[in-house]
């Protein structure tokens, strides 16, 4: 099976030029979760914490379920062709595809999702399939798989959408959800113990961590009114969101898990404080313009 397989990589890299190597190399990032969690963050900040939290829910359970997956079967990375991209963990499943496939599986059956933006998730599953094989970091079985786990995420969190929105992470209501709060606490301890090698697992246990403490504060941010202001939050967030997450990347230890922690932290609880102070003052500024 493994040397029929390799015959796919070979004919796909027989293809292969600088731009279309360029491509794919870009291509593969739609199943990266860096673009997505940087999705999420400005979500939140725009005042869809709850999209947000949903989007966040699908990569921590895609990335916990993959990377069992991966330890569980423990196939190596393909071999005899050329790699164009370095992975260190193993082959089966492709957890690229399955997150684009679990977002994409989301997206299709989500009622309020414009049907121009599924058929571009349909596109970006395509691309991304081909592309992790085109760089030769998996075989044709390992994107099948990655495929089949996303379309089952995607289903499931759908499913449950509604139950996930309710919660709120009171403390004086836990037991009306201990169970499904249970259920994230082990998903995040596992995601970052299967993620023994990748500390950036610990901002999203920031983020989680962060939510609930967000859930429970009396902030409550709004979806922004005006486009300067959405411009001016994401922007700045994004700047120093990038800034800790520098930080974290020249750190070691303990001092780089804190610091990949605080990532998920500013997030979901310090410059929503921010926002929450900056869109306050100036709704006071408009009311004493309007009094004037």
């Amino acid at each position: 099976m493994v040397f029929e397989e390799i015959i796919i990589n070979q004919f796909l890299q027989s293809y292969s030029t600088p731009i279309l190597d360029l491509f794919f190399k870009l291509s593969t990032y739609l199943g990266h979760p860096g673009p997505w969690i940087l999705l999420a963050a400005w979500l939140f900040w725009l005042g869809y914490e709850r999209k947000s939290f949903v989007l966040m829910s699908i990569i921590l359970f895609t990335g916990a379920i993959a990377g069992a997956m991966k330890i569980f079967i423990m196939r190596p990375r393909p071999e005899g062709i050329i790699l164009m991209e370095t992975e260190a963990s193993y082959s089966m499943p492709s957890a690229h595809t399955a997150l684009i496939s679990a977002f994409a599986t989301f997206g299709w059956l989500k009622k309020t999702l414009k049907k121009p933006l599924k058929v571009l998730l349909l596109i970006a599953v395509i691309l991304l399939a081909i592309s992790r094989m085109y760089l030769g970091v998996h075989y044709l079985s390992d994107v099948i798989v990655g495929l089949l786990i996303g379309i089952l995420i995607g289903w499931v969190v759908i499913k449950t959408e509604a139950k996930i929105n309710k919660m709120h992470f009171k403390i004086t209501k836990i037991r009306d959800e201990f169970l499904i709060v249970g259920f994230f606490i082990a998903a995040v301890i596992f995601y970052m113990f299967i993620q023994s090698a990748y500390p950036e697992a610990f901002a999203l246990f920031g983020y989680f961590a962060g939510y609930a403490l967000y859930r429970h504060s009396s902030i409550d941010l709004k979806p922004v009114q005006t486009k300067k202001q959405a411009i001016v939050i994401v922007l700045f967030g994004t700047l120093f969101t990038g800034a800790i997450y520098y930080l974290a990347t020249k750190t070691q230890g303990i001092e780089q898990i804190c610091t990949y922690f605080l990532v998920g932290l500013f997030v979901t609880v310090f410059w929503p404080v921010v926002i929450h102070k900056y869109v306050s003052k100036r709704e006071e500024h408009k009311e004493k313009k309007k009094k004037k």
